[in-house]
């Protein structure tokens, strides 16, 4: 059966090459567990037990790939953004491809795609980027708004219902000014947006 997975859990399940090796795995046997499919690598480096990997849906295969990217990176540093920040946020990606793990282009970054890893030229508030679990992603207003630019209606739709739940909805009921309010604030920034010749958001 399939499951969603929490940041928390998904760090506990991502296992770095040391870790395996220090199982008792040799190098060769790792590379053999790679290939007979025992064990899943996520990136270059970093592994995950394929039967945890079978049992996860999209979302929690891409948060896995998204923590190894922000493990792996200097100090943590990397800025996640589109599906990646949808997932760090535990939004839906329904029927849309995570082939990247995307990320904010930092100063000293020279390419655009380069393992695995799509880096993005974003202007940017100070307010669009915040720190969830000890990653820094775009806002989840900022992610709905960016996810409404590029996936398909239907996706962008379950992206913000999603959103509009977690900021507006308390067991099980909708706080209904809460909700007026976020629904306002984002049809200001998407109208923005509009202006500047990029209508879908608003749509």
């Amino acid at each position: 059966m399939r499951k969603s997975v929490t940041i928390e859990e998904a760090r506990r399940l991502l296992l770095a090459r040391s870790d395996v090796l220090a199982r008792g795995v040799s190098e060769r046997e790792l590379r053999a567990m790679v290939d007979n499919g025992s064990i899943v690598r996520v990136r270059r480096g970093w592994y995950v037990d394929s039967a945890e990997w079978e049992q996860l849906w999209t979302e929690g295969r891409h948060l896995m790939k998204v923590l190894a990217v922000h493990r792996e990176s200097a100090g943590g540093g990397a800025a996640f953004c589109f599906a990646s920040a949808a997932v760090i946020h535990g939004l839906p990606l329904y029927r849309t491809s995570t082939t990247y793990v995307h990320a904010v282009l930092g100063p000293t970054s020279r390419s655009r795609v380069k393992w695995g890893v799509a880096r993005h030229d974003l202007t940017l508030r100070e307010s669009d980027l915040v720190e969830v679990e000890g990653i820094r992603c775009t806002s989840l207003e900022r992610t709905v708004l960016d996810l409404a630019s590029r996936l398909t209606p239907e996706a962008a739709i379950a992206v913000a219902d999603a959103a509009l739940r977690r900021i507006a909805v308390r067991r099980h009921e909708q706080d209904h000014i809460a909700a007026a309010e976020w629904r306002d604030e984002l049809g200001r920034r998407a109208q923005a947006l509009s202006n500047r010749g990029i209508v879908r958001p608003e749509r």
